[in-house]
């Protein structure tokens, strides 16, 4: 068997990601779609696989796929005009190598699941189309079948009450069906001079004319998205997770900065997420790295928003702080924090204004003046120790990113040449572990999900500890982002109401 995928276009609807790449090489749980379906056309038995490129196509790496995917024999074919053609062109490009050849032919902006690929390649019937039936999208190319089971319409302007079905651009022409096709194409091409349709008007012309018969496939048992634009990928993301267990058995570790909220706004259905926790008694925690504030403070700004909150279910990057000097015995400090922030620490019997201080304190302080600054570099002259709350670099608002910790820690290493001692909160595993410790004795069931907005905070802390992560794009984190990791998200959603319906 032979397969060819149509990856020439443009793919303007996922600008800024499409900006550097194709399409087709957009990521989906860290792979790329192209090599998602290399990976299906090899468990369908392919045995050699033709793929037009156009846009940006020197951003493939053909020696890869071709190593990767060694057990097929792989070309890669230009087309040259892929900014004023549109995917019949492509097509028409495979004539010399695919004329009267049975082959299956897919568009390479689908993601699916690889049975669909293995069912069709290995159904009996010759000539199919895959198709979701009794789906209906105004977008999607739809099919018209006959009493027969036959197909005599293929279109995107077909009404719901003629429809059967979504195509997923998925079509296996057997050797006779191939040869009509790829005659008409030439025909709408060369003598029609029509460069610019879809490979389908084709086919709906060979259908309508009965020159070739074929059937519906039915995938509707299977996972697929056609991805077009960010919406489209969004869905991808949501279908296609890779979460080690099903979502209804977690217990969620919630991020509050760009998760929940953006400075003093609620992100528009986090209420409703964190309500529905509350009221099915399902077990979760909110999660900070935000030092300038109390958890009373907390607990008051999340009533302003409508949510009911413990303060036993809020974890703040100074409460790992406040266990290690209290470990430590250390309870002399210079603190810059805010005023609510000091008097946590006062609470738990820790100076924070000490003249011969043990350490000196640095938090989120949206109070710094530069007093402080200088006092602080003080002690820091001295050779007294610093402690950093957490490592953010900017802190998420609605007004877009302002400093955070990481850029004070930044300003004392250039002025100073000095770096934190010991960083408490995300992403070490301190902020978290001895929570997992104490939660898995009591609900041995319940597993342990990360929700948070960073990467490089959020989830690499659950990373470290080999659990699950999502990520939403609520905050810091954008698609584009992601695009570029190696090491994707378990989950990536718009915001945490999306997980609802997961859950």
């Amino acid at each position: 068997m032979k397969a060819a995928i149509l990856a020439a276009g443009l793919g303007s609807r996922l600008q800024p990601i499409t900006n550097h790449k194709p399409k087709c090489m957009v990521k989906v749980q860290g792979e790329t779609l192209l090599e998602r379906q290399l990976s299906a056309f090899l468990e369908g038995g392919v045995e050699e696989v033709y793929i037009v490129t156009g846009y940006r196509s020197e951003l493939i790496d053909e020696k890869y796929i071709k190593r990767r995917f060694k057990k097929m024999e792989i070309h890669f074919i230009q087309n040259d005009l892929f900014e004023t053609t549109n995917n019949m062109y492509s097509l028409y490009l495979l004539k010399p190598y695919l004329y009267n050849q049975s082959f299956v032919l897919c568009n390479g902006d689908i993601i699916y699941d690889n049975q669909i690929f293995v069912s069709l390649v290995n159904s009996p019937y010759p000539d199919l189309i895959a198709v979701e039936k009794n789906n209906f999208m105004d977008e999607s190319m739809k099919i018209k079948v006959n009493s027969d089971n036959l197909i005599v319409d293929i279109s995107k302007a077909l009404d719901e009450d003629d429809s059967y079905g979504v195509s997923i651009d998925m079509y296996k022409f057997s050797m006779n069906s191939a040869k009509v096709l790829f005659d008409r194409v030439e025909t709408i091409i060369n003598v029609e001079n029509n460069l610019k349709d879809w490979t389908e008007v084709a086919i709906q012309s060979v259908l309508k004319e009965r020159l070739i018969n074929m059937q519906p496939y039915s995938i509707n048992d299977y996972r697929w998205v056609e991805i077009d634009n960010y919406n489209d990928l969004a869905l991808a993301d949501m279908k296609f997770h890779n979460l080690s267990m099903d979502i209804k058995d977690a217990v969620f570790f919630i991020d509050l900065d760009g998760t929940l909220m953006k400075g003093q706004e609620l992100i528009p259905g986090a209420d409703e997420f964190i309500n529905y926790l509350n009221k099915n008694e399902i077990p979760y925690f909110l999660l900070s790295n935000n030092s300038s504030y109390s958890k009373s403070e907390l607990i008051n700004k999340m009533q302003l928003f409508g949510i009911e909150v413990d303060e036993h279910k809020i974890i703040l990057s100074t409460d790992g702080l406040i266990a290690y000097l209290l470990d430590e015995g250390a309870l002399k400090t210079y603190t810059v924090g805010t005023n609510a922030m000091i008097d946590y620490l006062e609470s738990n019997n820790i100076e924070t204004d000490a003249e011969t201080p043990d350490f000196v304190i640095l938090g989120y302080d949206t109070e710094i003046n530069y007093q402080k600054i200088k006092k602080a570099s003080k002690f820091l002259n001295q050779g007294i120790p610093m402690l950093a709350t957490h490592i953010d670099v900017n802190c998420p608002t609605p007004d877009g990113p302002i400093p955070d910790i990481g850029s004070f820690i930044n300003m004392f290493s250039t002025a100073l040449e000095v770096t934190p001692y010991k960083i408490f909160g995300k992403p070490n595993i301190e902020m978290l572990s001895f929570k997992l410790e104490q939660f898995a004795k009591s609900h041995p069931a319940r597993t342990p999900v990360v929700i948070g907005d960073r990467l490089y905070t959020d989830m690499e802390m659950a990373k470290r500890l080999n659990i699950d992560f999502i990520c939403v794009l609520s905050g810091e984190a954008s698609r584009e982002e992601i695009d570029k990791l190696d090491l994707f998200p378990n989950l990536t959603v718009k915001s945490v109401k999306e997980i609802l319906q997961m859950i």
